[in-house]
């Protein structure tokens, strides 16, 4: 089968890098697979840069998709699109059924509330149901959490929940050796992700005043908010691919803060999956996607700043029980959330599909 993926990002981005680019190789043992991101390794996820230079460029990756979807179509069996074709752009259906496109939908993100909970009247108006019948008129859809499957399931119903996973791999923590003497708390995300930690302002500096051993490793936090924590025991680290697992293993807990918004509900916990693929006891927002992660583990859940203390003071206080967490959280992730127990789940979906 021709399979033609139409990832949102190119690899720097942590969503496309994940859910298509690291199962290319395995599909490509049963498929035909080619791969057109409707953003290039110029674009820096999260940009938002209104420059003419910025929308010019926008423009030409909208025709590039635009080009690619209708020389294509004619040799493409299916389409596997990360989130919808072209971002922002509505009445997508109607060019859909124009050239009989296949497609199969994949969802890590609630994007649908962009457009239907938007404060933009326009794009309310012109949006609010565009992702409900971008997923009505799918051959199926891929979803990374509850929340997401049961949104799909009012519209189609050929849902496949997938999480997203982790290639153990690239994850190999026998290689890793770590030398440190701070108690490390870590994090690790992006740009547009980095909102997210705000809320823990008050609370680092409460853990920070009663313990001085504790210190926070942030990954790939937005450069522009640094000076919201200055003066903080914290230490920003750039992302780097090849370093990912290596900066990870010198966590002692991995934290994911989540802002009480509808988006975020329909996160699919995979900051906690990667924690949990290096053997770290993870502390979240007990939202359901993060829940149900735990598989029963014993990590632990914060709502408030108090949590937060408390739940960071536990672990560093118990932390033997809790590196037996750690090695728990391993292993659930080698069953349930690695590209090796879930690639053949996204096969299934394709030949379902056809």
């Amino acid at each position: 089968m021709k399979i033609t993926c139409f990832p949102k990002y190119y690899k720097n981005s942590a969503s496309s890098r994940y859910r298509t680019y690291q199962y290319v190789d395995l599909f490509n043992e049963k498929h035909d697979i080619e791969v057109y991101p409707f953003f290039d390794e110029k674009y820096s996820p999260g940009n938002g840069s209104k420059k003419i230079k910025d929308l010019i460029y926008l423009f030409r990756r909208y025709i590039k998709r635009l080009f690619v979807l209708i020389s294509k179509h004619r040799q493409t069996d299916l389409f596997f699109v990360e989130k919808e074709f072209f971002p922002f752009i509505p009445f997508e259906r109607f060019l859909l059924r124009l050239f009989r496109i296949k497609y199969i939908l994949d969802y890590d993100d609630a994007i649908f509330h962009k457009y239907d909970n938007s404060k933009n009247k326009a794009i309310k108006f012109l949006l609010e149901n565009k992702i409900k019948n971008l997923v009505s008129s799918a051959r199926a859809v891929c979803t990374g959490s509850s929340y997401l499957t049961r949104y799909a399931l009012n519209y189609n119903e050929n849902v496949f929940e997938i999480p997203t996973s982790i290639d153990l791999e690239n994850y190999d923590i026998s290689k890793v050796k770590s030398k440190k003497n701070k108690f490390i708390v870590g994090w690790i995300g992006s740009k547009t992700t980095s909102k997210n930690l705000f809320e823990l302002k008050e609370s680092i500096n409460k853990i920070t005043d009663i313990d001085s051993e504790i210190v926070f490793h942030f990954i790939g936090f937005d450069n522009l908010s640094k000076h919201y924590f200055e003066g903080f025991p914290i230490v920003f680290i750039d992302w780097e691919d090849k370093k990912e697992c290596e900066q990870i293993a010198k966590f002692d807990i991995g934290i994911m803060p989540l802002e009480d918004k509808l988006f975020n509900h329909g996160k699919c916990a995979f900051k906690l999956i990667q924690y949990m693929a290096c053997a770290k006891p993870t502390i979240s927002t007990p939202f359901e996607s993060n829940l149900n992660v735990d598989k029963g583990n014993g990590n632990l859940f914060a709502s408030s700043e108090e949590d937060w203390v408390e739940s960071i003071l536990k672990i560093k206080s118990n932390y033997d029980f809790y590196q037996k967490i750690g090695l728990k959280n391993r292993q659930t992730v080698v069953e349930h959330y690695s590209t090796q127990a879930n690639a053949k789940k996204y096969l299934e979906v394709f030949d379902l599909s056809f």
